[in-house]
This record gives structure tokens, C-alpha cells and sequence, in this order.
């Protein structure tokens, strides 16, 4: 057996985006509300901690009106921002993310959908 020479890490049992919506607020409402998303295409538009806080309560708002809650949301969506607070929204209701490629083939579906 390999045995690390650090101390074990304490493990927590609050959820990792409760962990992490404290912190962004915490970081906004200290005066910190900086940049958190910068686009590559548009550099002078950020997106504010303030913003990913408020949409991932947007959204979590949303789909309670819709009826979701512990199930599992699919992010057909490329690499931007908007996954961030999308992520956050759906943990908010006890969800989980499976994400998928707009991309992708029927096969490559059907062989994802089976793991």
C-alpha cells in the first residue's frame, strides 16, 4: 500500500456549489465584484461574479417552475460562460449535468447514453 507523507484533507459534507456560490458572494458583496468571464471575441464585455451569481439563481428559479428538481439536465452547449451559472442553477435543485456535443453523431449518442 502507497501512503501519501501529507496529512490527510478534511473532507466537508456541504455540497461543492453551495461552497462555491458563498464564495462568489462573498467576493461580490466585499466590494470584489470584478471580472469572472472574460469572452475572447469580445474582451472589453466581462461577465461579473455578480452576474454568474444572479443567473445560477435565475436559473434554479426556472426549472423549479418546470417541475425539475434530482434529475439530470443535458448541456448542449460549447465552452462559454454560460456553463458556469447553468451548472450552479442545476445543483441548486439537487440536479446533476451530462454534456453533450452538438457535434456529436447518433452513434456517439447511443453509445454515451449506455454509460
Amino acid at each position: 500500500m502507497i501512503e501519501s507523507d501529507y496529512p490527510p484533507v478534511p473532507l466537508t459534507s456541504e455540497p461543492f456549489h453551495e461552497t462555491l456560490l458563498r464564495a462568489i458572494k462573498r467576493h461580490y458583496e466585499t466590494g470584489k465584484n470584478k471580472i469572472a468571464f472574460i469572452d475572447g471575441e469580445k474582451p472589453q464585455s466581462g461577465v461579473t461574479f455578480r452576474m454568474v451569481y444572479d443567473q445560477a439563481y435565475s436559473i434554479s428559479a426556472f426549472l423549479h417552475a418546470k417541475g425539475f428538481g434530482k434529475d439530470v439536465a443535458c448541456a448542449v452547449i460549447p465552452n462559454l460562460w454560460q456553463y458556469a451559472p447553468f451548472f450552479l442553477g442545476v445543483s441548486l435543485r439537487g440536479g446533476a449535468i451530462s454534456g453533450a456535443s452538438a457535434l456529436f453523431t447518433d452513434c456517439e449518442y447511443f453509445i454515451r447514453s449506455k454509460f
